[in-house]
């Protein structure tokens, strides 16, 4: 081969090459990199660079056979910026999207429209805002519309229709009004199974032919609006259903007894509305209910007993009605029960025998409160070994303090005020670290300050007022409460001195010691009250259970000799009570620089 032509063959080569290189990215990859240059933060797409081929970039996925870019999946990916740079007409073959969880903003470009291929539309959790484009509604083959938790409004009713394709269209958490949307109303797509319009600003009543439209329907969720009226007894005839939410609404009436047609129902979510009557003991034919909430409403008479027969059920809240008689003791046949909570109807009571919930050995949240129960605690009852959240308050149990709850290795949360349990609380040596709020008010309880709470080093809240509690404060109390928040030990009969140990509760926000036989003078340091110096660097307390269960959200205090509720937060609540002792000296000028009380 001649030099000459060996030289232009080595040359065309390597130009060949660089070139290549140089648009290995093609199109797509080039489409992809003019959006990132418009977002206001794409620390996430660090990989998108032309060194990379576009199918190795984080987010991107690329069909196999063709090197198309078919997938764009960047969710939690902290993206700020917008959609209109993004070339639908260069991606066209991409099947999903996914940019959930970003700080999107601005209008959904309507040019969406040319991703013909669309199977999956993921645009949750943003800021996105806008009529919702009639173009999406054009996509043949979109199976999963994703819009939920953004800032989007009614879309043009006269053009919006829904794909015969869609499976799933989820709306919720947006500002959408007006009645039941038409263009669900006017669908022919039978195959919908999950429509959630929750937390937007829909009225109206709850339509009679949503069996019709959408007969496959496995999940419906309208909750948090303001549809009103009855639920339709027509719902019953959604045999799919597994989902029912139609919390914090308007609706009236009572339950349909024809729900116990929806077989496979396994939620059924019915809470903040105004229903009333009985709770049906037809419902106790639901046999894979799950969670079962009808909280804050009106039903009244006794609980039906058919319930127990509801032996899949692991949530049960029947809290904030008026319903009356006791617990039917066929409860105890549910094996799986993770909360339960029949707090505040009044008058709910009668002899409760805490010990036949003994078997319930998975339950986390068992909440009785502000009912008339009278009866003990049996020892039984702390075989309920997952128990975290534990609220007895406001009812009329008595006897001894069961020492047996101080071995609940994840007790987090525990009240027991109000009520009439006397004798000392027991001592114990084990483990009591994962106690957060004790509540042992408005009792009759007897002895030295509980020592069974020295190890309970996450402690936020300690209550024993109105107590018979004698003995002395421990000094003990400085070191072992270093996140305390509230101190109530108002109204018993301890004596001594208020040990110094108390300057070094740093947290404290509450401090009650009025109302003992404390002498001596007021030595506390209050410079490290940080609290109550001042509320710039206040932190609430938040009233919650765990992640799973949550508690009423409510705390009950006695202050001054007022009953205070505070609900989720009590950040604004500060002071120290020392009144009513037997204390002497001057008062601490530390006290007047406590601008916070």
């Amino acid at each position: 081969m001649a030099p000459q032509f060996r030289k232009l063959l080595f040359f065309s080569t390597t130009l060949c090459v660089l070139l290549c290189t140089a648009s290995a990215i093609g199109p797509e990859g080039e489409a992809l990199l003019r959006w990132k240059d418009t977002l206001l933060n794409s620390t996430s797409l660090s990989s998108w660079s032309r060194a990379n081929p576009t199918c190795s970039w984080f987010g991107i996925g690329c069909d196999e056979a063709t090197g198309y870019v078919n997938e764009l999946y960047i969710q939690r990916g902290s993206l700020s910026g917008t959609l209109d740079a993004l070339s639908f007409a260069t991606l066209r073959h991409l099947e999903i999207i996914d940019l959930s969880f970003n700080n999107l903003f601005g209008a959904i470009p309507t040019n969406i429209s040319l991703l013909v291929t669309l199977t999956i539309l993921y645009l949750d959790s943003n800021n996105l805002v806008g009529a919702i484009p009639y173009q999406l509604t054009k996509l043949p083959k979109i199976t999963v519309l994703g819009l939920q938790y953004n800032q989007l409004t009614n879309p043009d009713a006269a053009n919006f229709s829904v794909s015969p394709s869609l499976q799933n269209i989820f709306l919720g958490g947006n500002k959408l009004t007006g009645t039941f949307p038409q263009f669900i109303l006017n669908s022919t797509s039978v195959g919908l199974q999950e429509l959630d319009l929750s937390c937007n600003a829909f009225s109206g009543l709850i339509p009679e032919n949503l069996q019709d439209i959408a007969p496959n329907l496995v999940q419906l969720d309208l909750s948090s609006n303001m549809f009103s009226g009855h639920i339709p007894q027509s719902l019953s005839k959604l045999t799919k259903l597994y989902l029912l939410n139609l919390t914090e609404n308007n609706l009236t009436g009572g339950i349909p007894t024809e729900l116990r047609n929806i077989s496979g129902l396994g939620d059924l979510t019915l809470s903040r509305n105004m229903f009333s009557g009985g709770i049906p003991k037809d419902l106790g034919e639901l046999a894979d209910l799950d969670n079962l909430d009808l909280s804050w409403n009106k039903f009244s008479g006794e609980i039906p007993k058919e319930l127990g027969n509801l032996t899949a059920l692991s949530i049960m809240d029947l809290s904030w009605n008026m319903l009356s008689g006791g617990l039917p003791w066929s409860f105890s046949r549910i094996q799986y029960m993770l909360s339960f909570n029949v707090a505040n109807n009044i008058h709910l009571g009668g002899n409760i025998l805490l010990e036949e919930f003994s078997n319930w050995t998975y339950t986390r949240l068992f909440n009785i409160a502000n009912n008339t129960f009278s009866g003990s605690i049996n020892p039984d009852f702390c075989q309920i070994i997952a128990l975290e959240d534990l609220d007895l308050s406001d009812n009329l149990l008595s006897g001894l303090f069961p020492g047996c709850l101080w071995k609940l290795d994840g007790l987090a949360y525990m009240d027991l005020s109000r009520n009439a349990f006397s004798g000392d609380v027991p001592t114990s040596t084990v483990d009591t670290s994962s106690l957060e709020y004790v509540h042992l008010a408005n009792n009759n309880f007897t002895g030295f300050f509980p020592d069974a709470i020295k190890s309970s080093k996450w402690l936020l809240s300690l209550d024993l007022g109105e107590n018979k509690f004698s003995g002395t404060i421990p000094t003990w109390i400085g070191t072992s409460f270093p996140l305390i928040r509230i101190l109530l030990l108002r109204s018993n009969m301890f004596h001594g001195s208020i040990p110094w140990q108390v300057s070094q509760l740093s947290h404290i926000q509450l401090l009650d010691l009025a109302e003992n036989n404390l002498t001596g003078s007021i030595v506390v340091s209050c410079s490290n009250f940080s609290y109550v110096k001042s509320m710039v660097d206040m932190i609430p307390i938040f009233i919650e259970g765990s992640d799973d269960v949550s508690h009423d959200s409510q705390m009950d205090i006695v202050w001054k000799g007022h009953d205070y509720i505070f609900t989720r937060s009590i950040t604004l609540m500060t002071g120290i009570d020392l009144s009513s002792n037997s204390l002497s000296g001057e008062i601490p000028a530390e006290l007047l620089n406590l601008e916070a009380l």
